[in-house]
């Protein structure tokens, strides 16, 4: 009895690093430096944690305590050396796969560092086996000190993490579908959706023109930004961020200040709000009726079970592919399905949107209803086609074409929907990408437009055109007929004030209302691009170089470099 608690005390600390470094440390970690890409409080997550915490200390400690003397030592050693060996994995062999947002990792590009890790690996398990006796002495103590240096990271992390006001609050959608038979506003935004495809498209099929009863397509048409986390408040405010506060405090500010949702809040519409990013939002009670504070309910069964809750399990896949030597990082990520959140996606967020809608959507009498919506569209990963089913598309011109035509389906679906409510008619619609698909290799083919690239070699890079030229249509209220197409010079923080107008609304938000601005006009726009060099959770972006478009915005010709705007931070070196 007494060799045995011996084991369990001497093993105890080794299987706490274990358990610890995988279940504990390594969620945190990644939980706490990208706190701002996950819906849920820490608070909600780690109870399951703790969970796996014991249950994997419990486990391997009880093993380990039944091994014979000559078993148990080579048992701690083998033990010790994994522990540790995830530990370097994930906080020093920290090898660059580029950004995990659903396009394909190259494997065989990254063969050498498989290498790296192989003999790393093989050495550390080899030396524990056979050196067992020394490694096992040292093993506690020298698992209680990284333990230890886990916590103070892990703090250092917590401590610096943004606390965005989201974390408190949830999107209720009980009304997610229910419009107004009195008058409604959408604004359905089709992520990364560029302009030019939508042109191609059409040109090709008229098929997809009749869709737009009643709809004016402004061609020429300027985002604000290049990416959603400022491009999203600038389309609801009209505001430009430019850096000079942290950029939470400024969406704050917008929201608050004067925002489309405030304002027709107070205006007595049932403003509704369900974000593809919670973080390009200010949650608060007077900005959305469908805000409520989040109330944390006990629940029977683990939530990271819970379909309902796919990210909890995505921070895991997270933790395993950062912790999992390199030639099983590829099952991890599992062809951009990733290995543990995969198994609750049996259809596409984009495809579930729309199913939901056709079956549970219903009109009321009501006070005026403002709907935002905003889907995963032309962005990746690219897994749908033209007929929303599954496919693995090339991240290609090609393959971002199809997935963007089973978008405009998808809007056909939703479009026709109203029309069988009974609200079309009495309904304000902006369908508009929040940027276009400059990341991606998508290329602006002005040809489609009928203009001509007279710019033999632009000075602006085609991926920074193609990033401010986001697919951008309109339909008034009763507006019927074909699609029209407009040349004015358009911009998304025109949708504020052009929202305002159609309500005869006072309210003084920048921009002009689109229905206001002729075709041919002389307007300076501006687009502020910008890369985000490693994660979304500093609290500026990075800096912005600022484009002043006058002209036809396709054309290379119509854009000029102006400012640039640093972040007031500094920032640290990338590794």
């Amino acid at each position: 009895m007494s060799k045995t608690r011996n084991k369990i005390v001497s093993s105890l600390p080794v299987t706490a690093f274990l358990g610890f470094t995988l279940f504990v440390f390594g969620p945190s970690y990644i939980y706490f430096t990208n706190v701002l890409e996950f819906s849920y409080t820490y608070s909600e997550i780690f109870r399951f944690l703790a969970l796996f915490f014991l249950t994997t200390v419990i486990f391997f400690t009880l093993i380990l305590s039944t091994l014979k003397d000559s078993l148990f030592e080579k048992g701690v050693s083998v033990l010790f050396a994994v522990s540790f060996l995830l530990w370097v994995q994930g906080s020093v062999l920290l090898w660059d796969y580029g950004p995990l947002d659903g396009r394909l990792i190259k494997w065989e590009d990254f063969r050498y560092y498989g290498y790296i890790d192989s003999i790393f690996w093989l050495g550390c398990l080899f030396f524990a086996l056979y050196k067992s006796k020394v490694v096992c002495r040292f093993a506690s103590k020298l698992s209680i000190a990284l333990i230890l240096t886990q916590l103070i990271t892990i703090s250092i992390a917590y401590h610096n993490a943004p606390k965005p006001s989201f974390k408190g609050y949830v999107f209720d959608d009980s009304a997610k579908f229910t419009f107004s038979k009195k008058r409604n506003v959408i604004i359905l935004v089709l992520d990364a959706f560029q302009t030019d495809v939508f042109h191609e498209i059409i040109n090709e099929d008229g098929k997809y023109a009749s869709y737009f009863d009643g709809f004016t397509y402004f061609r020429n048409a300027l985002a604000g930004f290049a990416k959603s986390y400022a491009a999203v408040p600038f389309i609801l405010t009209g505001q430009y961020y430019d850096n000079s506060i942290p950029i939470q405090q400024f969406i704050k500010k917008v929201y608050l200040d004067a925002s489309i949702p405030k304002v027709l809040k107070e205006n007595d519409f049932r403003v509704d709000l369900f974000p593809l990013i919670n973080h390009t939002m200010y949650a608060d009670e007077r900005v959305a009726s469908n805000i409520k504070k989040k109330v944390l309910k006990k629940r029977a069964i683990p939530k990271i079970f819970d379909d309902a809750n796919k990210q909890q399990a995505f921070l895991f896949d997270l933790t395993l592919f950062r912790y999992a030597p390199h030639f099983l990082k590829k099952f991890v990520y599992n062809g951009q399905s990733w290995f543990l959140s995969g198994l609750f996606r049996a259809k596409h967020n984009d495809v579930l949107f729309i199913e939901e809608m056709i079956s549970s959507s219903n009109s009321a009498d009501d006070i005026g209803v403002f709907k935002y919506y905003h889907l995963n569209g032309a962005h990746l990963p690219f897994v749908l086609n033209e007929n929303l089913e599954f496919e693995r598309l090339k991240p290609n011109r090609n393959g971002i074409r199809q997935q963007a035509k089973g978008m405009l389906k998808l809007t056909d679906l939703f479009l026709k929907k109203l029309r069988d409510l009974g609200v079309y008619d009495n309904s304000l619609i902006f369908i508009i990408g929040d940027h276009g698909g400059g990341e991606y290799p998508l290329g602006v083919n002005v040809q489609a437009s009928g203009y001509e690239e007279n710019t033999v070699s632009p000075s602006i890079h085609v991926r920074i055109r193609g990033a401010g030229l986001p697919m951008f249509l309109v339909k008034p209220f009763h507006s019927k007929g074909k699609l029209k197409i407009s040349d004015a010079p358009v911009s998304l923080g025109d949708i504020a004030k052009t929202i305002a107008s159609e309500l005869n609304m006072e309210q003084d938000f920048p921009g002009r209302s689109v229905f206001d601005i002729r075709e041919g006009e002389n307007r300076n726009r501006r687009f502020l691009f910008y890369d985000f060099e490693d994660d979304w959770n500093h609290k500026y972006l990075p800096a912005m170089q600022e484009y002043l478009i006058s002209g036809f915005s396709w054309l290379a010709e119509s854009w000029k470099a102006g400012r640039q705007f640093k972040p007031n931070e500094k920032r640290p070196e990338r590794k």
